[in-house]
């Protein structure tokens, strides 16, 4: 038993990662000198005590294997959804008749997949206004996916009815929506339809939305339909989303440094341009 208790620890994560994979129902280890080579055969019961015994004398060991199998796993699941992006750009970059904030002709379009009542999306907002302000040929094309609540489908069909009537106050609308503190409901969303359009107005798109006949609800409806076949199909699981058209950056979440991240992608998609 001298050679096993000499084995390295490199030796032994070759083991280790043998075993937890499956891969070796018996292991050859050669060693001692040149002269006097000693070969050990081991079969599945020794290596499963080998294992036992370096467990027992490190835990972290395995911890460490496994873990990095995971970062492995985690690596080649996000290549995966990152590919089914790009795999879909035609689709996602058609964005005729969708609302946007920005340049009307812009050099780097952003295509933002969102809930208005997505905490991480209102943690976000404030980098996607600062983009917008100090890049005046970006535009922020909208994906509204409503995905978390009821109260967010009833935003995103009035937000696109918005749009297609006073598309100079879908901003506004957006902005109030999405800085709201807490869950909306419909009586919230009311309040702010009205604080923007005005009582007259809001009671115009409030009068639409609630026909089913109307045209604008028939555009709004299929537009969120869209937008959430969309996201299925690209691999889009959650909000925030941001994929750049230009260059292919693409931002899940909302990072504390997702201004420069975002701010980095519209150079990059400056020069792909």
């Amino acid at each position: 038993m001298r050679f096993l208790y000499n084995m390295s620890k490199y030796t032994m994560r070759a083991l280790m990662g043998a075993a937890l994979l499956g891969t070796a129902a018996s292991l050859v280890f050669v060693g001692g000198s040149t002269a006097e080579a000693e070969v050990k055969v081991l079969d599945e019961a020794a290596v499963v005590d080998i294992l036992r015994a370096e467990i027992a004398r490190d835990p972290g060991f395995i911890l460490e294997a496994l873990n990095k199998h995971m970062e492995r796993q985690q690596a080649q699941e996000r290549e995966r959804y990152d590919n089914m992006v790009v795999d879909a750009r035609a689709e996602i970059a058609a964005s005729e008749g969708r609302p946007f904030i920005g340049a009307e002709n812009p050099t780097v379009e952003l295509v933002y997949f969102f809930d208005v009542n997505c905490g991480y999306c209102k943690r976000l907002e404030p980098s996607i206004r600062r983009v917008v302000e100090e890049n005046k040929d970006v535009r922020i094309s909208h994906r509204e996916i409503p995905i978390l609540a009821e109260s967010s489908r009833s935003a995103a069909l009035l937000a696109n009815i918005v749009w297609q009537m006073f598309p100079e106050k879908y901003t506004s609308l957006h902005e109030k929506l999405i800085d709201h503190q807490g869950a909306l409901n419909d009586e919230i969303i009311e309040v702010k339809l009205t604080e923007v359009l005005g009582a007259a107005d809001a009671a115009r798109v409030l009068g639409e939305a609630s026909n089913i006949n109307s045209d604008f609800v028939k555009n709004a409806t299929a537009a969120v339909q869209e937008n959430l076949a969309l996201a299925e199909k690209a691999g889009i699981t959650g909000t925030p989303f941001v994929y750049v058209l230009q260059g292919d950056g693409l931002m899940r979440g909302a990072a504390e440094n997702a201004y420069e991240q975002l701010t980095a992608f519209i150079e990059v998609g400056r020069q792909a341009k």
